[in-house]
């Protein structure tokens, strides 16, 4: 599963290369997958009562954070903002929700 500590340590590593070349090769593919498949990146956190989503480009470049009601109306606001995003139909998109236990 892609995740955004995956583009953290990719953005990391590629802060200490002058090219893309110097990236190990797993770290390269990786690089090169997230490029090509994706344009955006969706981290959410979901709780009880709101769920918070961060989104990023393939640079790691933070463009958005935005909270959001846990309901219907929340995920209808979530779209808008998506597709406000999005008008031009030129961006995929790439959303990790965490995984949570009921108890």
């Amino acid at each position: 599963m892609l995740t955004l500590s995956h583009l953290d340590n990719i953005k990391t590593k590629l802060s200490e290369v002058s090219s893309l070349d110097e990236l190990e090769p797993e770290d390269k593919q990786l690089y090169k997958l997230i490029e090509k498949h994706y344009t955006l990146f969706v981290g959410t956190d979901v709780s009880k009562d709101n769920f918070s989503i961060d989104v990023k480009k393939a640079s790691c470049e933070t463009i958005g954070i935005n909270e959001f009601e846990n309901h219907h109306q929340g995920f209808c606001s979530l779209l808008e903002t998506l597709n406000g995003l999005n008008e031009a139909g030129e961006y995929k998109f790439a959303v990790a929700i965490e995984s949570t236990l009921a108890s």
